[in-house]
């Protein structure tokens, strides 16, 4: 799927690289939701066929910060693809509940579970 944004469906905020532009451009640059920006490129990703999250300004994939398979808690970070790597924390899956929403699984204790569905619509993807 290419050149969409990924937004929150209850906040209809969507994931931005934080930082100033030299600061967008690093391997590490965290990931923030901002108010979605149609004309923001750092809002901007393609989806490939394997998974990976590829920003359309800095051409970095999202990554879970720390050592492959490390994810519970961590901050989500730009980093360079590592599409030849067996195990990476930049693959992402989909799963669909009946209902076309599908909830975290790992929910942070006391949260709102409304804030954290997500669902795909054009022309905006949402994750």
């Amino acid at each position: 799927t290419a050149d969409k944004m990924i937004r929150n469906s209850l906040t209809n905020h969507c994931v931005d690289i934080a930082g100033d532009a030299a600061a967008k451009l690093r391997d590490g640059a965290r990931l923030v939701m901002q108010p979605c920006d149609l004309g923001s490129r750092a809002q901007r990703w393609d989806l490939d066929p394997d998974g990976f999250f590829k920003n359309r300004l800095t051409g970095k994939c999202i990554d879970v910060k720390g050592p492959a398979g490390h994810g519970k808690g961590q901050w989500l970070v730009t980093w360079g693809c590592e599409h030849n790597a067996k195990f990476s924390n930049q693959i992402w899956a989909f799963s669909q509940a009946a209902s076309g929403q599908a909830a975290s699984p790992e929910l942070p204790s006391g949260s709102i579970p409304q804030a954290y569905v997500w669902t795909t619509t054009p022309p905006l993807s949402t994750l």
